[in-house]
């Protein structure tokens, strides 16, 4: 997930060859719809809108994500030159909510600062 997510920050480019067409990473992580306090989803892509998307933080426009079952998560912010990747083993129950992520998201972007 993380060398996805390092994929769609550098807009396409992998290790300077194109993969996927940049004007569809741009595509599919624009929001067009509204989700509340998720912010908006484009194809796939949940996307941050007037800095909404996860609990607990504020994230810049152009952030996205990816999101799965259980809290496996995949979230770009080309803003910090950043991915953050979250699995969970499933397979023995294991969840972490959108709270919990968005808590630890905190964590991290506040290490980001100092």
């Amino acid at each position: 997930m993380a060398r996805f997510g390092l994929l769609f920050l550098n807009r396409g480019l992998w290790q300077g060859r194109r993969v996927v067409p940049e004007w569809w990473v741009e595509e599919s992580t624009t929001s067009y719809s509204d989700a509340g306090g998720a912010g908006g989803y484009g194809y796939m892509w949940w996307a941050a809108v007037d800095g909404r998307h996860f609990p607990y933080v504020t994230l810049p426009d152009g952030s996205y994500s990816a999101q799965g079952a259980y809290g496996q998560y995949c979230l770009v912010i080309p803003a910090y030159d950043l991915v953050v990747v979250h699995r969970v083993n499933s397979d023995v129950g294991d969840e972490v909510t959108w709270e919990q992520f968005g808590r630890l998201l905190q964590y991290i972007l506040r290490a980001r600062e100092r």
